[in-house]
């Protein structure tokens, strides 16, 4: 019997690195992605490297997490065979970006009005959502956000 729980997860990274890999090859860059190509690697600019379960180095040197997998997906798709990451500090990605220390940054950047307006990069469709949710005990003290008034979490 398939297990339902891989099968949904390997949906969404199949559906994700698609959409992913679909949005990084725009013919407006065409040059740039020749030119990684022929130089055979792609330098990633990561911030969050080590977060379990986006990104992570493991103990014998591998990477895992489920942005390195789409990462090694969208890489194949775009013909690159290697990859570089470069783990600094999340305040560097953008800067790095644009002086050009690596080529992308993947690493889970949300694109918010502040970053799109004034950071000086384009953005890809995002391949992830996400929320925040709180979750507490049925029979707990705290039943809804008023519950929560001058207390500090």
């Amino acid at each position: 019997m398939i297990d339902q729980v891989k099968l949904n997860r390997r949906l969404f990274l199949a559906t994700a690195c698609v959409t992913t890999a679909a949005s990084l090859i725009v013919p407006a860059f065409a040059d740039t992605l020749d030119d990684i190509r022929a130089k055979g690697s792609i330098t990633i600019g990561v911030g969050v490297m080590g977060t379990k379960p986006w990104v992570y180095k493991n103990d014998d040197g591998s990477y895992g997490g489920i942005e390195y997998e789409m990462m090694q997906y969208a890489i194949a798709k775009m013909g690159i065979p290697k990859f570089e990451y470069v783990a600094t500090e999340w305040d560097s990605l953008i800067p790095g970006l644009k002086a050009k220390r690596w080529d992308i940054i993947w690493s889970g950047m949300t694109v918010t009005e502040e970053r799109r307006q004034g950071a000086g990069i384009d953005f890809t469709r995002p391949y992830y959502f996400e929320s925040d949710r709180l979750a507490v005990k049925g029979d707990g003290p705290i039943q809804s956000p008023e519950d929560l008034k001058g207390k500090v979490l």
